[in-house]
């Protein structure tokens, strides 16, 4: 056993920040948790997202070539910390 990892993918794992929020919505958008607003509706994945970026913790994976395939957030409540989001 070399004690190299098995079956990771080579990538690489930071914070998000609010410039990452549209490859978010995309992640969001493939697993039907987003999509167009209807004319007179709110937009509330957006404020949300937001939200997560400026105040919580939101980490994403990207792989070799730059591109956001996974995301992750933890909500800091002041008595403990939740996951919040796993896509």
């Amino acid at each position: 056993m070399s004690g190299e990892p098995v079956g990771v993918a080579p990538g690489s794992i930071r914070r998000a920040t609010v410039d990452d929020l549209p490859a978010l919505r995309v992640i969001l958008r493939a697993h039907d948790e987003d999509g167009p607003v209807a004319p007179g509706q709110a937009d509330i994945v957006g404020p949300y997202l937001h939200h997560l970026a400026e105040h919580h913790t939101v980490l994403l994976a990207e792989d070799d070539a730059g591109e956001v395939v996974a995301f992750g957030s933890v909500l800091d409540t002041g008595r403990a910390r939740v996951l919040g989001d796993l896509f």
